[in-house]
C-alpha cells in the first residue's frame, strides 16, 4: 500500500513539474500554443451562441488564514444567464449560504445565515454589471466572466503564457485540458472534447496570496438554451430580513460567488 501511494506521489510531482516547465517555456515558442487556442476557439464560440443557460457545479474554495494555514471548503452552486442582462446564482457551501440576483439593472445578494440583503443599481449589460462588482465592491464571480466573451477572451489576451497540457477526463467525459500564467493568477481550463465544446472544469491560482488559494468548480449540469422563468431573477426580501449598505460586499457578505 506505501509503494502504491509513493508511486502515486511521483506521478503527482512529475506532472507537476511538467506543467511548471510548460508553463516556463522561452517566448520564441509562442505565447499561445495553437493546440490550447483551437480547443479555446471552439469553446469560445460554442458560448458566444447561448442566449441562456442553466448551469449547477461542484465548488472548491481555499482560504489563507492569519496563522498560515491554508484551508479547503467545498459547496454546490447553480447559475442562471439570461442574455442580455439577467442572472441568478445560488452558493450552499460550508461556510457561505448566499444568493445573487441581476435583473435589467438591479442587483440584489441575499446572504441566507445572517438573514441580511444589499440592493444596488448596476445598470447596463451583465458585462457593465459583474466588471463594476468586481472593480468597485470587490465582489468577484470567475463563472460568470467565464461566459462573458469579452472577459473569457482576456484568458488568452492578456495571459504571459497558455499551454496546451493533454487530454484528461473529469467525470468520466473526454476533456481538453489547456492552461495559462496571467500576471498574478494562473488558471486552468477543461474543455470537453465530445459532444458541445463547454467547460467541464475551471481553476484559478491566487498568485498574489501567501500559500497561493484555488478556486475551483467541476460542472456536474449544463443546460443551453432553455426557457427560463422571469420570476427566477426577481428577488423579494424575505420576512425579517435586514438591509445593509453595499460599501464591500464581499467583506459585509464574504467570498466569491
Amino acid at each position: 500500500m506505501r509503494g502504491a501511494y509513493q508511486k502515486w506521489r511521483l506521478l503527482i510531482a512529475t506532472c507537476s513539474v511538467v506543467l511548471a516547465l510548460a508553463l516556463a517555456a522561452p517566448a520564441s515558442a509562442g505565447k499561445v500554443d495553437p493546440k490550447a487556442a483551437k480547443a479555446f476557439a471552439a469553446m469560445d464560440e460554442y458560448l458566444a451562441k447561448l442566449q441562456s443557460v442553466v448551469i449547477e457545479g461542484e465548488i472548491t474554495d481555499e482560504t489563507v488564514f492569519d496563522g498560515g494555514h491554508k484551508l479547503q471548503f467545498g459547496g454546490t452552486g447553480t447559475l442562471y444567464v439570461q442574455a442580455p442582462d439577467r442572472l441568478f446564482a445560488e452558493i450552499n457551501g460550508d461556510i457561505q449560504r448566499r444568493s445573487f440576483y441581476l435583473n435589467k439593472g438591479k442587483f440584489a445578494m441575499f446572504d441566507r445565515d445572517i438573514n441580511a440583503y444589499v440592493t444596488l443599481p448596476l445598470p447596463g449589460s451583465l458585462k457593465d454589471a459583474v466588471r463594476k462588482l468586481g472593480k468597485t465592491y470587490g465582489l468577484s464571480m470567475p463563472v460568470a466572466e467565464l461566459l462573458m466573451r469579452s472577459t473569457r477572451r482576456m484568458l488568452l489576451e492578456d495571459s504571459e503564457r497558455v499551454v496546451y497540457v493533454g487530454k484528461s477526463r473529469v467525470r468520466g467525459k473526454a476533456c481538453q485540458h489547456i492552461a495559462g500564467k496571467m500576471g498574478e493568477a494562473d488558471w486552468q481550463l477543461w474543455i470537453s472534447s465530445e459532444g458541445e465544446p463547454r467547460p467541464c472544469k475551471y481553476v484559478i491560482t491566487d498568485l498574489s496570496i501567501p500559500m497561493a488559494p484555488q478556486f475551483s468548480i467541476v460542472f456536474d449540469s449544463w443546460k443551453s438554451n432553455v426557457k427560463i422563468p422571469a420570476a427566477r431573477f426577481e428577488f423579494t426580501p424575505p420576512k425579517g430580513a435586514e438591509e445593509i449598505e453595499a460599501i464591500d460586499l464581499q467583506g459585509a457578505v464574504g467570498g466569491k460567488p
